[in-house]
């Protein structure tokens, strides 16, 4: 397959890529509101002074590649941000036992239209996000909690860089285990200092701890559904320890250019519902179709409208992008000995011509690697696979559109499920199908024993088919909007399961022993 091509200093070059996915295969086959204008709302002082535009301009190509020149500003941006993530030298960390130093900072929110995000948290640093709206020095201030709520000590407080787009990310570095943490974006208006949105997140526990872990999920947030009442909802939750977005997490259908992506992005990113669930809670997220285009095929869209999809999602996401592969969406993150995340890219990779042959590929054989040898070295209790699209067979009713998920690729859905069985506390965790569902990945056989959660929809129209899910292979389906609440506790090695509306009502709830 000939994929998108790459921006210059991106990915691996092309060759050793080639070593990586030709070692990996043979390692396989062993086992949905508009934007405030920029500055708006401010009569004085700094803020509307030389507010970032959204024009969109034609440009020269990148790698041979025709891009706007909005894709290319956003390339070179995001290449630009801090790749280590370290401290600046006058970054101060500090013991405090007085006020909080965020009390009294008036909120400025047209400085920051679309709110605040941490993300891609781990035991010693999260990834914190914004877009300024206009081009003024910006700091960053992190707190650390206490269990009380009272401010800890200052875990981070200096300078960040925005880039030439206004975003942000910042790898706040240094931070202690498993610990809750507030912060906020700060700059100076008229002489005095004001802030962003307040944010919160927590850190990973350390890689030794065991102790509960509970999060959240949806999938597939329409921009018909703002403001998103059941992402409010999910916000104003105070046991949450993450929040997982399994993809359609924007509908971008109809966009073409880096400009077209990013215009997708802030009508939904601007929604209440949204904004209350980016400042509440830290974040992991993947993408699904709807990020670059319907239903797209990998083996046949325009590389620079797969360019363009690509740079709007990490531009407006609080993720981590790994230094050598910075385009790879797949990746994973450890909550201690208690859980382990695997984030998987179930869409970019995909090659259709390939998909009932031996060699079908939905995963890439590097991606397919890097997963099962995670999974069987995973000291976790529990592994969660992120998964996007449903790996679970379906009725009759849903085979029209099988080869747009895992079963339209047999041999390779195969080999993983194979894998899987040797696993213990594996489960799915899945999206895209507009409905809530608890399905054992195949009604009878070893397979069985394999428990697929499809989380959502968060905001977008039920899925027609969901009544005709019937039978003991499905344990539980709902059409409402809806995030799906996980409690894993170790000692007990269990998964108490539930299913939560816009207005805080249990759907479903049951608690799993988890072999």
């Amino acid at each position: 397959m000939k994929g998108p091509s790459e921006p210059e200093g991106g990915a691996l070059p092309r060759r050793a890529f080639l070593r990586v996915t030709a070692a990996g295969a043979l390692a396989a086959v062993g086992c949905g509101e508009s934007v405030p204008a920029a500055g708006a709302g401010d009569g004085g002082g700094d803020l509307g002074q030389d507010t970032l535009t959204d024009a969109v301009t034609p440009d020269t190509a990148l790698d041979g590649v025709p891009l706007d020149g909005a894709t290319r500003d956003a390339q070179d941006a995001l290449d630009a941000q801090d790749a280590t993530g370290e401290f600046p030298e006058d970054a101060v960390v500090v013991e405090v036992g007085g006020p909080d130093p965020l009390a009294g900072l008036v909120e400025v929110p047209e400085a920051f239209p679309l709110g605040v995000m941490a993300g891609d948290m781990d035991a010693t640093s999260a990834v914190l996000w914004t877009r300024l709206a206009t081009r003024v020095p910006l700091s960053l201030r992190v707190l650390e909690l206490a269990d009380d709520g009272a401010v800890a000590r200052v875990a981070f407080d200096g300078p960040v860089a925005p880039d030439a787009d206004g975003f942000t990310h910042h790898a706040a570095r240094a931070l202690r285990p498993g610990r809750r943490h507030r912060y906020a974006f700060t700059l100076r208006r008229g002489g005095a200092e004001v802030r962003s949105p307040l944010g919160r997140f927590r850190t990973a526990p350390a890689e030794d701890a065991s102790a509960p872990v509970t999060f959240a999920a949806t999938s597939c947030t329409h921009q018909r559904a703002r403001p998103f009442p059941t992402m409010a909802h999910a916000a104003a939750r105070d046991d949450l320890d993450f929040f997982v977005h399994a993809g359609d997490m924007v509908y971008c259908d109809g966009a073409r250019t880096y400009g077209d992506y990013r215009d997708k992005y802030q009508e939904n990113w601007t929604s209440a519902g949204l904004r209350a669930l980016f400042s509440s809670v830290g974040l992991y997220t993947t993408w699904d179709d709807h990020e670059v285009d319907n239903n797209y095929n990998p083996e046949t869209l325009d590389p620079a409208q797969f360019t363009a999809a690509r740079m709007a999602y990490f531009a407006h996401r609080a993720q981590r992008r790994d230094p050598l592969e910075p385009n790879r969406l797949w990746r994973s993150a450890r909550w201690g000995r208690t859980l382990e995340l695997f984030l998987l890219d179930a869409r970019s990779e995909r090659r259709p011509s390939t998909r009932r042959t031996p060699g079908a590929q939905y995963l890439s054989p590097a991606q397919l690697t890097w997963l099962v040898e995670g999974l069987s070295r995973s000291p976790a209790r529990f592994k969660v696979i992120v998964n996007s699209v449903p790996i679970a067979n379906f009725p009759l009713f849903f085979d029209l559109a099988a080869q747009d998920r895992w079963e339209g690729y047999p041999s390779q859905r195969d080999a993983l499920l194979d894998c899987l069985a040797t696993v213990p506390g594996a489960w799915f965790l899945s999206g895209d199908f507009h409905l809530g569902c608890v399905a054992r990945v195949e009604p009878s056989g070893p397979r069985s024993m394999l428990r697929e959660v499809l989380c959502g929809p968060g905001g977008n129209n039920p899925n027609a088919l969901w009544a005709t899910l019937v039978g003991p292979q499905f344990e539980f389906v709902t059409p409402e909007h809806n995030y799906t609440v996980f409690r894993l506790d170790p000692a007990r090695g269990s998964v108490d399961l539930s299913f939560v509306d816009s207005a805080g009502r249990e759907l479903f709830r049951r608690v799993y022993d988890t072999p």
